[in-house]
């Protein structure tokens, strides 16, 4: 009995040196594994590209009459700056993005109705202005 006991309690030692050895740096200091919240470029970014490509899907891109862009690349351009007039630096600068309220912009986006619906679109740039995804304003 003494020695499966002994055995045990080598057992939790070493896994307790593996779990600290797996959560810490070369030197033994802690390593800071935070994910880092995505810039507001990067979310910008995102988002643009995800509303050009629903757009693409719903065929208003491209040289046609009454296509909104005639490229991906002037949606993208168009589209960045629509969503940072929508979120001025000053009010949403980087960590300042509340990421729930920002998902269901980047979700509307994704899901944008094809048939032009001009209170759909209302609907969706009210629920994707500053007021709603962007937090602690600058006073």
């Amino acid at each position: 009995m003494l020695n499966m006991h002994n055995l045990t309690m080598k057992g939790a030692l070493v896994g307790s040196m593996l779990m600290f050895a797996a959560c810490t740096g070369e030197a033994g200091e802690a390593v800071d594994n935070t994910v880092a919240e995505p810039s507001l470029d990067t979310r910008v970014q995102l988002i643009a590209t995800e509303a050009c490509e629903r757009f693409e899907e719903c065929g208003n891109i491209g040289e046609g009459d009454g296509n909104a862009y005639k490229t991906m690349e002037e949606c993208r351009t168009e589209m960045e700056g629509d969503f940072y007039d929508l979120w001025p630096q000053d009010e949403c600068s980087d960590g300042r993005v509340d990421a729930t309220a920002y998902d269901s912009c980047l979700m509307r986006a994704e899901t944008y109705s094809c048939d032009d619906n001009i209170f759909d679109f209302i609907a969706y740039y009210s629920e994707c202005n500053a007021d709603d995804v962007c937090t602690d304003p600058a006073q």
